[in-house]
């Protein structure tokens, strides 16, 4: 079984995770007792925005200005948002402080601080990948699901979007980096050759790595880029291109978990 991008980060001090406190107006950082199924306690790094954000609400861990660990809307260019998981230290980037447990405490609803990096075990994470939930990818416009072409499993195996079956060909996952993969043989998308198709993971072509970006589904280096489908068609077997994101129904998914 593969890794999924979600993970929880596990206090080495206590074995509790990381949450959040529903009722603090900043929704402040907290340790609560470790669920793995709770999304609350569910974190990603969000390569796009090179932030660690929470799967319940979007929201990215910030450092406050009096130096408290917190959640707020993604704010293109703040640094105090820009966390990064280093070894076992969340560590914000600008000052390379880190997630810190107060007081030292191995107590549950301990409020969580930024300081600066001393390495006792208040401050040491251990980041917990969770099984990855696969899901289909359902055009906007078309109410069809992106398809592997006849469950081919070779490299160059042609897509379409296609009539919902739920097979493993219209099936996929998310991994650790947030890269969109396939249930069945985890290739990811490849526009190189004009109409995408699917190919092995290769972390020296950019045009391999593909993420959920809102609606679209788009390429990590150049995020324009987005998967359409060509011609705007609706019908089974339409094919897909990569196009500059105009915000089309063409090119906008809805992710179904299954």
């Amino acid at each position: 079984m593969p890794e999924g991008k979600f993970f929880v980060l596990v206090s080495k001090l206590s074995g509790s995770a990381v949450g959040f406190d529903n009722g603090s107006t900043t929704k402040r950082l907290v340790t609560v007792p470790r669920n793995d199924e709770d999304e609350q306690q569910l974190w990603y790094v969000d390569q796009l925005s090179t932030t660690i954000r929470n799967k319940a609400n979007q929201l990215c861990i910030y450092c406050t200005d009096d130096g408290n660990a917190a959640l707020q809307s993604y704010e293109k260019g703040s640094a105090s948002q820009q966390f990064v998981i280093d070894g076992n230290f969340v560590k914000l980037r600008k000052d390379g402080r880190v997630l810190d447990i107060s007081g030292d405490s191995s107590e549950n609803g301990v409020p969580l601080c930024v300081w600066e990096q001393h390495g006792e075990t208040n401050q040491l994470f251990d980041t917990v990948f969770v099984r990855p939930r696969y899901f289909m990818l359902k055009g906007e416009q078309s109410g069809r699901v992106i398809d592997i072409v006849e469950c081919n499993l070779a490299p160059g195996a042609k897509i379409c979007i296609f009539d919902i079956q739920k097979t493993d060909n219209q099936l996929w996952y998310e991994d650790r980096t947030g890269l969109v993969r396939a249930k069945q043989n985890d290739f990811v998308f490849d526009d190189s050759a004009g109409d995408v198709c699917m190919q092995p993971y290769d972390a020296n072509n950019p045009h391999r790595s593909w993420v959920i970006n809102g609606a679209a589904v788009a390429q990590l280096s150049n995020p324009t880029q987005v998967l359409d489908v060509k011609g705007e068609e609706c019908c089974n077997e339409a094919k897909l291109c990569s196009y500059e994101n105009h915000n089309g129904p063409n090119q906008r998914w809805i992710v179904e978990y299954v």
